[in-house]
């Protein structure tokens, strides 16, 4: 549509530019030109509470439950408390070891983390088969 590749080739030059790391630098300077302060999320800082939610058993992610996973980040805080939420360390269709981390909630207290934490037990939105 933009003229950048012949017809049938852009899905192709759509994976090099990502591969290549060109479409990241370009998405770093519309980040930056908007006033952000942090380019990397590795720099974000990280909320005051935490805990981790390992693997019950060793399988390939079947399933996430996206809708109780944003529930649990709303437990925890988010999008109120800025430094709330989930992060995570797995995705559909990959390994998982059994005691492996499949994701972290982020809190600024114990008593939405706890929360957040037994509502995650609860509805294991995280199938492994």
């Amino acid at each position: 549509m933009s003229g950048k590749a012949k017809k049938g080739r852009g899905e192709k030059l759509a994976i090099e530019t990502l591969k290549s790391g060109i479409a990241l630098k370009k998405m770093q300077e519309i980040i930056k030109a908007q006033g952000a302060r942090i380019l990397k999320s590795s720099d974000i800082p990280k909320a005051p509470f935490s805990a981790k939610v390992h693997a019950k058993k060793y399988g390939i992610v079947s399933r996430i439950d996206v809708r109780a996973m944003i529930k649990a980040a709303r437990i925890a805080g988010a999008p109120s408390d800025k430094l709330a939420g989930i992060q995570m360390f797995i995705e559909k269709g990959k390994k998982a070891e059994n005691g492996s981390i499949i994701f972290e909630i982020h809190a600024e207290n114990a008593q939405k983390l706890a929360l957040a934490k037994k509502f995650v037990l609860a509805e294991e939105p995280v199938e492994i088969k």
